[in-house]
Formats: structure tokens, C-alpha cells, sequence
């Protein structure tokens, strides 16, 4: 599945991962994964292409996104070996 794919970029896991640790704005997950905003900003919407990132609050010029647990759960409800592997991958 394509949907799939894109989650086996180790960057695309680390914003899922900060996402999880809460860092919602892209530029505060480009400074977690050391990376420039618009890196960020790519990560978030290839993400959110696939639905499992949404636009979350405005505070001013930022924009908050939230992960879609539901979405992410359901994608890996077969297959949750697949998630473990993946961020084992992204920690090497």
C-alpha cells in the first residue's frame, strides 16, 4: 500500500514521534529533528496528504498541526510489527 511507503522514510517517523512528544508547529519540529521549517513543512504534508495529519489550531502565524491516531492506528491494525520495526529503523 502507498500509504504505507511513506512511513518508511525515517524522517517521516521522527515528525510522527514529535508529533507524539508534542511539537506541533513545524518550526518546533524542525528544531527537534534539526532540520529546516520548510523540510518540516514537506514532512507534514506528505502526512497529511494520507490523512493522518490535520490542521490543528492557529496561534497567530502558527499553525498547529494534530496527528490522526485513529487513522494511524487503523493503518497498522494488521500490522503492528511493522511500526515497531519502523521506529527501531529511524533510532539507528
Amino acid at each position: 500500500m502507498k500509504s504505507n511507503k511513506i512511513l518508511f522514510h525515517h524522517g517521516t517517523l521522527r515528525v510522527i514521534e514529535a508529533l507524539l512528544d508534542g511539537k506541533t508547529t513545524p518550526t518546533t519540529l524542525a528544531h527537534e529533528m534539526k532540520i529546516r521549517p520548510p523540510s518540516a513543512i514537506d514532512h507534514l504534508r506528505r502526512l497529511q496528504k494520507f490523512g493522518l495529519v490535520k490542521l490543528g489550531r492557529k496561534e497567530g502565524k502558527k499553525q498547529h498541526y494534530d496527528l490522526d491516531l485513529q487513522r494511524l492506528s487503523d493503518l497498522f491494525e494488521d500490522d503492528i510489527a511493522t511500526l515497531t520495526s519502523l521506529k527501531e529503523r529511524a533510532m539507528k
